[in-house]
């Protein structure tokens, strides 16, 4: 594995955490998201980041869910990453891009 393959797994997996903490502590409406891109801030919304930040995590190996599993590569993980800042998860997605981009760059 090469060194930038190395640092967009460690990009992915941050934006995986953050994204889940984030979400999980605006469940519970301890720390607020605010009002992602997509719009109202509502339970779709934070289940959306949810579900995004534990594809990020079991794509990267940090958790073992075979259903949520997909190839590591920059199209899937560009596409978490967006999907997760237009619904809220904004610092998340936002670390998942970056972890993507550092997948093109050899």
């Amino acid at each position: 594995m090469t060194s930038m393959k190395e640092l967009s797994k460690i990009f992915v997996i941050l934006g995986g955490l953050v994204g889940l903490l984030l979400g999980i502590l605006d469940f519970l409406g301890i720390f607020n998201l605010g009002i992602g891109w997509a719009g109202a801030n509502n339970i779709v919304s934070l289940i959306v980041v949810i579900v995004m930040a534990l594809i990020a995590l079991a794509t990267s190996g940090v958790i073992d869910i075979k259903a949520l599993k997909m190839e590591f590569s920059f199209v899937i993980l560009l596409i978490v990453g967006v999907v997760m800042a237009v619904f809220g998860g904004v610092l998340g997605g936002v670390l998942i891009i970056i972890g993507a981009i550092l997948l093109l760059i050899k």
